[in-house]
């Protein structure tokens, strides 16, 4: 049994590194993406004061 443990763990540990991999191209992504909520907050104060406008 703990030979087999063994053996899951390393499988286990096979996946964790594929999955870290593939993180760190999601975080290029994140970064790419992170000014954007910031550049939303300017644009949805315009349109609160375009609504007063009205």
């Amino acid at each position: 049994m703990d030979t087999k443990d063994r053996d899951g763990s390393k499988e286990k540990n096979s996946v964790k590194t594929k999955k870290r991999k593939k993180k760190v191209s999601f975080n290029s992504n994140v970064q790419i993406f992170e000014p954007s909520p910031s550049a939303y907050e300017p644009l949805d104060n315009e349109e609160e004061t375009n609504e007063n406008n009205k």
